[in-house]
């Protein structure tokens, strides 16, 4: 759910932009070409990183792993345990991200 995202589209958009990704000439269709070269774009660029909240940093690549607790030795009624391990992708340095506001108390709700 992104409804809650701090980013400021203007700084991703300008005209020229979404006249590149939705062109007079096809009906209102995106450009997929030029969607993935903007997104992409976006993902590099330190400006786009820099008006994200610490949540919204944390979430845009996160990718969450189920492992498995391993075979039961015995017989047992209770069930294999399973964790989970998660991991986020965040492009910019640490110090960075660090510095930003309320790193710590977002970061252990990300967590929770």
């Amino acid at each position: 759910d992104w409804t809650s995202s701090h980013v400021k589209m203007s700084s991703l958009l300008d005209a020229t932009t979404l006249e590149k990704i939705f062109p007079k000439k096809d009906g209102g269709s995106p450009d997929r070409t030029a969607l993935f070269d903007v997104l992409s774009g976006a993902k590099n660029d330190p400006q786009f990183w820099s008006e994200l909240s610490v949540m919204d940093c944390l979430r845009i690549d996160y990718k969450k792993f189920l492992v498995s607790g391993g075979e039961q030795q015995q017989p047992s009624s209770s069930p294999l345990l399973v964790s989970s391990i998660g991991l986020s992708s965040v492009l910019m340095d640490m110090d960075s991200i660090l510095a930003k506001d309320n790193f710590r108390d977002q970061l252990s709700s990300f967590m929770a």
